[in-house]
């Protein structure tokens, strides 16, 4: 791991944000802190996820990353806690094992989960999206047109969508229900387009690009779209409406 986290990239340093690092084996404590602080981060360790959530109490903390697997509190009571108590503090979960899926986690308020072994580019991309407001997260630069759209649905609104639980929307993300010319098309980890279309209501669209974190199969199979971009007409509509949002869900489960 410390070979990869080594490793140079071109992403830009991190300024003055604090990252909470929770891992119940120090050399993996040692070596994230080392990295992290050589890209400007101000970096805190903890062991479990009890002294993880003591830490975050403290306050001060941006972002946490914590391991799933631990004693003495685990990375799912962690995420558990801080969601309840800091509903906006962003925790990427890592882990070795296949404790918990994509969906439930992102259902949780985990901004992501590592699989572990991680490089250091996906560690630093992670931390680089949680911290971007939304608006410059998702501003997609002209110069970079969409990919074509894979993934169309219309509703009457979103209330109408929300409440028959076809459409889902999450504090960077959403779940939708794959309606039949959509349901081949999508694979996990695939980027995307897509195009949601509400008959009543403003916005009219919800168009962009985006990434798909986990399918669910079934009778009425569901997607989880994690946003990459939005098409610059609806960005200044979307954002605040993402913003305004009171759940704590990265991306819903329907």
């Amino acid at each position: 791991m410390q070979d990869q986290l080594a490793q140079g990239d071109t992403m830009q340093a991190a300024k003055a944000h604090t990252v909470l690092v929770v891992d119940d084996e120090p050399l993996i404590c040692e070596l994230m802190t080392r990295e992290l602080r050589a890209k400007n981060y101000t970096v805190k360790a903890a062991h479990s996820g009890n002294e993880g959530y003591n830490v975050v109490r403290e306050g001060g903390i941006d972002v946490v990353i914590s391991d799933v697997r631990m004693p003495d509190g685990t990375g799912i009571d962690l995420l558990k806690q801080v969601k309840a108590s800091h509903p906006r503090l962003p925790l990427i979960l890592m882990t070795g094992y296949s404790g918990i899926t994509i969906e439930e986690a992102l259902a949780l308020g985990s901004a992501a989960v590592l699989v572990k072994p991680f490089d250091r580019k996906m560690v630093l991309d992670r931390l680089n999206r949680v911290l971007t407001p939304l608006a410059q997260l998702w501003g997609a630069p002209a110069s970079e047109p969409l990919p074509a759209t894979k993934l169309r649905a219309s509703f009457a609104s979103r209330e109408a969508a929300s409440a028959q639980k076809s459409l889902g929307l999450g504090t960077q993300g959403f779940a939708i229900t794959i309606q039949d010319y959509n349901r081949n098309n999508l694979n996990v980890d695939e980027v995307i387009g897509f195009e949601i279309a509400f008959t009543t209501g403003t916005p009219a669209r919800l168009k962009g690009e985006g990434h798909v974190r986990w399918l669910r199969p079934g009778a009425i199979p569901v997607a989880g779209i994690e946003i990459s971009r939005l098409d610059p007409e609806f960005l200044a509509d979307w954002c605040p409406i993402f913003e305004g949002l009171t759940t704590t869900q990265f991306v819903p489960s329907l």
